[in-house]
């Protein structure tokens, strides 16, 4: 009977040994994978708040300053170093005036078993108004 109980054992010792490194593997996918979609819905928050911040402020000659310091304040509060971003912000005259802002950040897995993009990019317009006229 003892035989029969020590070849069960091996036998769930294999099978764990087999199954292991694939469930290991699924779990690392799946943070690196949560881990970047939650970096990029960050920057696309930030991105956006950024616009906004430089559309509306007063004077049209500081809104990239403006829209800097919103997108910083936007990913401290998500958690993400601002100081890693690269923050471009851009303004195009034609009928209406558009302020475009983008977000740039490097990835870094946190476990590294996925291949997933080196960097991350997020973009956001909105339309310039003058808010000091009134």
């Amino acid at each position: 009977m003892s035989r029969a109980l020590h070849a069960r054992r091996g036998a769930a010792a294999i099978e764990t040994a087999l199954i292991l490194p694939v469930l290991l593997t699924l779990f690392g996918g799946t943070v690196d994978t949560a881990w970047y979609l939650y970096q990029r819905n960050a920057l696309v928050d930030a991105a956006q708040a950024a616009a906004r911040a430089g559309a509306v402020t007063g004077s049209q000659a500081e809104f990239a300053t403006d829209a800097s310091a919103a997108a910083a304040s936007r990913l401290t509060a998500e958690g993400v170093d601002p100081s890693l971003v690269t923050v471009t912000a851009e303004e195009s005259t034609g009928s209406t005036t558009m302020i475009t802002v983008t977000l740039t950040l490097p990835f870094s897995p946190v476990v590294g078993l996925v291949p997933l993009p080196e960097s991350l990019s997020a973009s956001a317009s909105a339309h310039y108004e003058n808010t000091s006229a009134s």
